[in-house]
């Protein structure tokens, strides 16, 4: 009888489970390191409308020629004599929506929309007379669950006075 170079059955089946095993971990890994692109990503999209919107609101802060606050919406009167409209900012959700009057019926409305975990914050800053906008976002980590994305404190008519 002529003897025939095979693999057992056995021989199979363990390499079959070797094999589901390693791709099972695989596709494990390639999981979680889409996940984490995919946050970077996010980030990343969150600090480019951080820094458009500190560039904005500065630059409106210090053209104003006064502020009011209330519940979360803060409007910007125009220095007097200008042809600008007020400037209102409000908080919606994970957005902060920026709207100013231009003309009869005519409206610029730009949104600063951030990560649905963002918490947004306008705030009147009695001792120094400044608007403060403060933006965080959560974190996955519990060792710290929110992290600072923009801070920035200005007086109406005045310069910026944080970074």
């Amino acid at each position: 009888m002529k003897r025939r170079s095979a693999f057992t059955l056995a021989e199979l089946v363990v390499v079959m489970t070797a094999g589901s095993v390693l791709l099972t971990l695989a596709i494990g890994t390639v999981h979680r390191s889409l996940s984490i692109h995919r946050q970077g990503e996010q980030r990343d999209r969150d600090l480019a409308t951080a820094a458009r919107l500190s560039r904005e609101f500065r630059r409106d802060l210090r053209q104003a020629a006064g502020a009011v606050l209330d519940a979360g919406k803060l409007t910007l009167s125009p220095v007097s004599g200008a042809r600008e409209a007020p400037i209102t900012y409000e908080v919606v959700e994970h957005r902060l929506v920026r709207r100013q009057r231009r003309g009869e019926g005519l409206e610029r409305r730009e949104v600063y929309e951030f990560d649905a975990t963002a918490g947004i914050t306008l705030a009147s800053l009695p001792e120094s007379g400044q608007i403060q906008l403060l933006i965080t976002t959560q974190t996955p980590l519990k060792q710290h669950p929110s992290r600072l994305l923009l801070r920035v404190a200005a007086t109406p008519g005045g310069g910026a006075v944080t970074p």
